[in-house]
């Protein structure tokens, strides 16, 4: 009994199929009001980079290493089921978690690879024992929250309560008083994750907590530091470059295990990531003419986009509408710049501020470079 039983879950083995956009070549044919809205599937295509593949990888770690100490099979936590002692679960268990970050620019595709990674995965695990005996409880495998706009602490902790109320269905968010001070929120909601034997709290958008002022920063740092320290829950924090110093000062220096799991996204550089990138692109062309896929294409598109995925697929996508528009019978270099330069205005002097290394620290161009803290 104290050996780790088989989970129901597995882990992705193949990122291919990921790739989860429609194609089929007849519809060429289609009247080109109908290919327009065919182009936009591209707006879901996820087609992993090896970078992203490292995040896939560093969630599978996170969740594992998290339950080495935490079997909820183990005969203690099998003995305190059958005794209905639900608040002792996990406890006085030998902790086995630890922290990890991802900071990387804008429109790197962060929170599309943490939501694919953890989709591949059962969220919600209903517990038996080796002999059948039913667990009127739920394990939570993962939960994936956006850190609150104002990044308030009692916001964090509130929302993550809600969301495992919209997941378990339970109701714990009515059994708090309206008149609950922070201290006691915050216990209630790390005992609730505890209960739940809760694999793995991914946190996006913290540079949100910038937002907050500095008291309510740390006790939202030191809440999640305690999350992985004392009650042995991972916890991944995902921000821009903006949050850069607050995660490298505040939260990994407090969290144990943290150092080998930090991932940094800066922009794509021109090589084989970037080749695969266009050249997945291209297998989607709904113009009368398709493109082969070459080198002009391939720096066009990079030097437009400064290694931005999210940039390259917009503009491909307002290429190939602009084509279809115009009848067409391709997408061009000139094209592209052209779409870039009036449908992306708003984004344009920041592209071109990086472009020219010039206002590099600048607030407009804050969320897509990573600075330099050595």
């Amino acid at each position: 009994m104290d050996s780790l039983k088989k989970q129901s879950w597995k882990l992705p083995t193949k990122i291919d199929k990921f790739e989860n956009v429609l194609f089929n070549e007849a519809e060429k044919d289609l009247p080109s009001h109908l290919r327009i809205h065919c182009v936009k599937r591209l707006e879901m295509l996820y087609s992993p980079l090896s970078f992203q593949v490292e995040l896939i990888t560093l969630v599978e770690c996170l969740i594992w290493e998290g339950y080495k100490g935490r079997n909820p099979y183990s005969t203690n936590n099998i003995l305190k089921f059958r005794q209905d002692r639900f608040l002792d679960f996990y406890q006085n268990e030998k902790l086995t978690a630890s922290g990890g970050t991802l900071i990387g620019v804008s429109g790197m595709g962060k929170s599309v690879s943490v939501q694919h990674a953890l989709s591949s995965l059962t969220q919600v695990l209903h517990l038996e024992d080796e002999f059948k005996y039913k667990v009127p409880l739920s394990q939570l495998v993962w939960l994936n929250i956006d850190c609150i706009h104002d990044g308030s602490f009692r916001g964090l902790c509130n929302l993550i309560v809600n969301n495992v109320d919209y997941v378990l269905q339970t109701e714990y968010a009515s059994l708090l008083p309206k008149k609950c001070s922070t201290e006691r929120l915050a216990t209630f909601t790390a005992k609730i994750l505890r209960l739940h034997g809760l694999g793995l709290l991914v946190i996006d958008e913290i540079q949100h907590l910038l937002q907050a002022s500095e008291q309510e920063q740390t006790k939202a740092l030191q809440f999640l530091s305690q999350l992985v320290n004392n009650i042995g829950i991972p916890v991944l924090l995902i921000g821009t470059p903006k949050a850069y110093e607050l995660v490298y000062k505040k939260f990994i220096p407090s969290v144990r295990s943290s150092c080998k799991k930090n991932l940094v996204w800066n922009r794509v550089e021109q090589g084989y990531d970037w080749n695969k990138l266009v050249e997945t692109l291209l297998r989607f062309q709904w113009t009368i003419e398709t493109v082969p896929f070459s080198s002009e294409i391939v720096c066009v598109l990079y030097q437009e986009s400064i290694g931005i995925p999210w940039v390259a697929v917009k503009s491909y996508i307002l290429a190939q509408q602009r084509a279809i528009n115009l009848d067409m019978p391709r997408i061009t270099p000139e094209l592209i710049r052209a779409v870039i330069r009036e449908n992306l205005k708003l984004i344009q002097p920041m592209l071109d501020a990086v472009k020219s290394e010039e206002n590099s620290y600048s607030c407009e161009v804050s969320d897509l470079i990573i600075p330099n803290l050595a």
